[in-house]
């Protein structure tokens, strides 16, 4: 039963990965970008203000991302982000773990 779930699940990986790469277009590699104007400013907060490490959380947002974006067809939006580092940068006692 553990070998047919996994072949299932390879075999939903490959078709996703086929039509995200047959609907992937200029328009969609602009749209993906659009959202680091608020992305950098904020880490670069957050590292500064509350000692946050760049390269693990590039690392997991990507990650975070890619799968919100295989199982919904959409990423994570950018306004809960903006909302959490708010806080976290106004808020003196949070630290990374929090």
């Amino acid at each position: 039963a553990e070998g047919g779930a996994a072949v299932a699940m390879a075999g939903w990986l490959l078709r996703r990965a086929a039509e995200l790469r047959r609907d992937f277009t200029w328009r969609e590699a602009g749209g993906s970008l659009g959202d680091l104007g608020t992305f950098i400013p904020l880490l670069v907060g957050l590292t500064a203000e509350c000692g946050l490490d760049v390269g693990t959380t590039l690392v997991f947002t990507g990650l975070y991302n890619l799968a919100t974006a295989l199982a919904f067809d959409v990423p994570m939006p950018l306004q809960p982000m903006k909302t959490i580092a708010a806080v976290a940068m106004t808020d003196p006692p949070m630290d990374v773990p929090q």
